[in-house]
């Protein structure tokens, strides 16, 4: 029961954090639209997509591995499964 109460509320924590930034992209989209141009809103589209495809590449995605790492080292120890 308590581990099913740990996952639940890592879940909830998680999906807020990931809720909240796309919510925050939605609310400033009507102020990127009024200060940048259509051409431009394209032109910076792309460069962040590769920015995001390059830092995935060169860092191997570590913070996701090493989430993922240490949550199965965890519970390799403890005998969780």
């Amino acid at each position: 029961m308590q581990e099913a109460k740990r996952v639940a509320k890592s879940t909830v924590i998680y999906l807020f954090g990931s809720v909240a930034t796309k919510l925050i992209s939605f609310l400033l989209l009507p102020v990127h639209t009024q200060y940048i141009a259509p051409a431009e809103l394209g032109y910076y589209d792309l460069a962040t997509t590769y920015i995001l495809l390059i830092s995935s590449v060169l860092f191997l995605d570590i913070w996701s591995g090493s989430c993922g790492l240490c949550s199965t080292t965890r519970s390799w120890r403890t005998g969780i499964r």
